[in-house]
């Protein structure tokens, strides 16, 4: 008996893959690799399009791995952009990526990066709101200290500390990150009975 429903089923598979659209994924991570979550990601069209005021086709929010995802999408050029703005110490490498889709193509792997950016301070002082970590301790109960220091890169034998003490709330954290030679990575570790983190602010002149 001949199968009469074979090129129907591959013709209605293919319908519908078609109509599925394009895919665009990656992931957004902090200076030490770690997964930034809820960052806000725009796509919007190449034409006209701003880093500055995106005109958003979609949106979305990175998960608790630091995951995005858009789905489908139209064939044609776009640019995927972060507008998250909780981080005002810091920049993204990049800020926005274009991406060119054919239709029902799987692009993985767009992925940003946090950084800290020293020429975003208006001065030399790097306080308590430019460690996102403090914000997962109780600072009000717990015990929580933070060390924040620096290497020095003729000798990573070598070490300056910045500040080392008990931190009670985020505006008791400030500091000024000199040293004899030229700060390009201050390392902070934050550690209080139950949790610890460490992390590293990468200081660009």
């Amino acid at each position: 008996m001949k199968n009469y429903f074979l090129p129907a089923i591959i013709f209605l598979t293919a319908a519908a893959q078609s109509a599925l659209g394009a895919s665009v994924t990656g992931t957004v991570i902090d200076e030490s690799g770690q997964p930034v979550t809820q960052s806000t990601l725009c796509l919007s069209s190449q034409t006209g399009a701003t880093a500055a005021a995106p005109a958003c086709l979609q949106t979305q929010a990175t998960d608790a791995q630091g995951n995005y995802a858009f789905s489908a999408i139209d064939a044609g050029a776009y640019v995927v952009t972060v507008t998250d703005n909780r981080f005002p110490a810091y920049t993204w490498l990049p800020v926005a990526r274009n991406v060119t889709v054919a239709q029902s193509d799987a692009v993985t792997a767009l992925n940003f990066k946090r950084q800290f950016s020293f020429s975003n301070f208006h001065n030399p002082i790097i306080s308590g709101s430019d460690l996102p970590e403090l914000a997962a301790f109780n600072l009000s109960q717990d015990v929580v200290y933070v060390k924040a220091y620096a290497v020095d890169p003729a000798n990573p034998s070598q070490q300056i500390m910045f500040f080392l003490g008990r931190i009670q709330d985020a505006a008791s954290l400030s500091f000024t990150a000199s040293a004899p030679w030229t700060v390009k990575q201050v390392i902070y570790e934050i550690y209080s009975p139950t949790a610890s983190v460490q992390g590293a602010l990468i200081i660009q002149s």
